[in-house]
This record gives C-alpha cells, structure tokens and sequence, in this order.
C-alpha cells in the first residue's frame, strides 16, 4: 500500500468514524426533543434529499474543474461547522436544519473520495482499492455504534462535538492527497481501461438501483427503527449493539465481494439478497428479543455491503467518467435515506410501525422488477 493510499484510508476511517456518531444520535436527539416518527421520517427524507442533489452537482464539478479529492476538504469543513452547531439548536427545527446543511457537506466529501479509488487502469487494482476503500469505513461504521450510544446516554450534545472533531482532521488529511491523472473522454474512447466492458455499463443503472433500494431499508434502521426499539425496552446502549451487528455483517460482504468475483454482471444474487433483506422486516416487525432483531440486521448487512461493492464497481471502473459516475453512485443512497424514512415515517404515524415495516417487502419487488426490465431493455441484440 503506498503512502497515498494510507492517507486515503485514514482519512476515509476517521470520517466515518465519528459521523457514525451523527448518524446514531441525530433520530435519538430530535426525539428527547419530542418530535413523532412520521416528523423524524420527514426531516431524514429532507436530509438526504439535499445530499442526493449536491452529490449529483458536487461529481460534476469536481470533473469541470479538476478539483479532485481536495473538494473533499470543503465538503469535511461543511460537515464539521454544522454537527458544532447543533448542541447549541433547542428545538426541532433548529436541529433540523442544522442536519440538512451537513449533508450538503458529506455530499461533496464522498464522491470526491470515492472517484479517487477508480483511478488505477486494471481491474486487480480497482478491486484492491475498493477493497480497502470499503473495508476501511465499513470498520469505522462497525466500531462506532455502541461507543456513540453510551457517549450519547452520557450526554446528549457529545456526540456531535467528536463529529466536528473527526471530520476537521479528516479534511486535513485529504490535503495531502494528489489528483489523478486527468484523463480527456476522447483519450479514453480510443484507449479503454482493462477492466472496462460492454456489461459493465449495462449493469450500471441495475447497481444504482440495487444500491439505492438496499439504503432504503438500511435508513429505517438508523431513522425510524429506533422509535419501535424504545417501545420495546430498547435503550442507547442496546441498539448500538444491534448497528455493529448490522454494520459488522457488511464488512465481512465487502471482503465477500472482494475475493468473489461471482457477483460481476450477474443480476440474480442481487435479487435474492434484496428478497432476503426486505423479508426479515417482515420478522422484525414482530420481533421482541434482541437474538431476533439482531439477525435481521445482519441480514440487512450482508445484502447492503454486497450491493454497495457492486454500484461503486461499476460507477468507477471508468476513469473518463468516474468522478460523475460515482456522484451518482453515492446519489443512490441518498435516494434511497430520502424515501425510506420519509414514506415509513408517515405510514408508521398513520397506521402503525408495524404496517410501515411490512411494506418494505412490496418496495423490494418493485426494484427487483425494475431491475430485470433494465437489463432486458439493455441486453445485446443478436445481428
């Protein structure tokens, strides 16, 4: 691993390691404020519906200007200014807002990160990176949770203080970085990556859907989840325990995914894992002891990493287009924490949380029927 890369990993590690913290304490925050889940539902579907939009803006720019990962320093800057604010907000609204602005800044961090890991020229190497990419912050979102609730339990407003923290050193680190070699779409039109092919692409939008579907059901168990948990004597402590499940059993799918290369333009296993995930909020539903709840997360897990490694392959694999490519990648899990929390939400105000968890399966069939129609349409024609 060359020095370059370790800095990358670092700074992917702390990042995502303290926001872990803002992820797991921003719902517990707004509700000790006294807000309901359909308005907690509301304000994550507003939250990452900024993030989709700037991430869709903050990739293209990054191409226009070849800014490269240093953007990645505003976006950390954004991020930080807006978690130190936030014990300062007394009420909804002001926490809320406070939320949005700092996903505009996670929005330009990412992309920028992620388009660096594609720009290596052999499909080994684009694995290798992606890899340690995913693996590095997979760790740092596993390692966080159960630290973050007793820390939150301890004091509400300290979580926030150690993101502002994180993402500063963060945006430091990435200073250091250099920006790949920028390569003319004409240039890559006559000389093609190694890795590149015709069902890489066909496969592009089926891993922006998976992934986007597989973040919906990941954002009901940081947004909306936790409101079913405290009904259920579930305190801080105890669902950080089941996020490292969750979050662990992704780590394990991005080494998975690394070492199996079965996965590649293949549509099936992508099928059955969203069936599998989407199912298990069927048992979630019902669930009361932490055993049963546990292993729906870890199913949730698995499926999430294998669909995330997949979408980030394809979005990067080539270097002509990977800084746009990957704004839309991680666009896709903005989709996705918009509709989840904010269709649950209000289902879950309106007519139970255990309605909202039951039509996550009927979600799931629509991607997967979306999927297949994709790649019909986009299946090679016999001359």
């Amino acid at each position: 691993m060359t020095r370059e890369q370790r800095i990358h990993c670092a700074a992917t590690f702390l990042m995502d390691l303290t926001a872990s913290a803002g992820f797991f304490s921003f719902p517990l925050l707004l509700y000790s404020l006294g807000a309901s889940v359909g308005t907690v539902g509301l304000v994550g579907g507003l939250r990452y519906g900024v993030y989709t939009a700037t991430c869709l803006s903050a990739g293209k720019l990054s191409r226009r200007f070849q800014l490269g990962p240093r953007i990645a320093t505003i976006g950390a800057c954004v991020w930080a200014a807006a978690h130190l604010a936030i014990p300062s907000a007394g009420s909804v609204l002001s926490v809320a807002a406070c939320g949005v602005i700092g996903s505009i800044g996670l929005a330009v961090y990412w992309p920028a990160l992620q388009a660096w890991t594609g720009a290596e020229r052999d499909h080994r190497s684009v694995v290798a990176r992606l890899m340690a990419f995913n693996m590095t912050w997979g760790t740092a979102l596993a390692l966080s949770p159960y630290p973050s609730g007793r820390l939150f339990a301890w004091s509400h407003r300290a979580p926030f203080y150690v993101v502002a923290a994180g993402a500063v050193v963060a945006g430091l680190l990435v200073l250091f970085l250099r920006p790949a070699r920028h390569v003319p779409a004409a240039a890559e039109a006559a000389e093609p990556p190694l890795h590149q092919t015709r069902d890489t692409d066909r496969f592009l939008a089926v891993g922006w859907l998976g992934n986007g579907l597989g973040y919906l059901l990941v954002s009901i168990h940081r947004e909306i989840f936790p409101k079913q948990a405290a009904s259920i004597g579930l305190g801080p402590e105890a669902l950080g325990g089941l996020l490292f499940a969750r979050q662990a059993a992704q780590v394990v799918a991005f080494y998975l995914a690394a070492r199996w290369q079965g996965w590649r333009c293949r549509y099936w296993w992508m099928a059955l894992g969203h069936a599998l995930a989407a199912g298990s909020f069927a048992v979630l539903a019902f669930a009361q002891s932490i055993p049963a709840i546990a292993s729906c997360y870890i199913v949730n897990g698995l499926v999430a990493g294998l669909v995330y490694f997949a979408s980030m392959y394809y979005s990067v694999s080539d270097p002509a287009h990977k800084e746009r490519r990957a704004g839309f990648h991680e666009a896709t899990v903005g989709i996705g924490c918009f509709a989840g929390p904010l269709i649950s939400g209000q289902v879950a105000e309106a007519a139970g949380m255990r309605t909202a968890l039951w039509l996550l399966p009927a979600f799931a069939a629509v991607g997967v029927i979306t999927a297949q129609c994709l790649l019909l349409a986009r299946r090679p024609r016999r001359s």
